[in-house]
């Protein structure tokens, strides 16, 4: 409460990952990694095995 102006999360799916790394789709997850920059902390927390990358 009260920092949604200051904490970025990004959860995705390792298949949504590399989704959106691939093609248009890259894009526009490119444009949405930018915008976190203008918070205090922000993350993109990878649902996955690492093995599996």
């Amino acid at each position: 409460m009260g920092v949604t102006d200051r904490l970025a999360i990004e959860r995705k799916e390792l298949d949504d990952l590399i989704a959106c790394l691939m093609g248009s789709n890259w894009e526009r997850f490119k444009h949405e990694l930018h915008r976190p920059q203008f918070f205090d902390l922000a993350a993109v927390v990878v649902e996955g095995i690492f093995d599996d990358l």
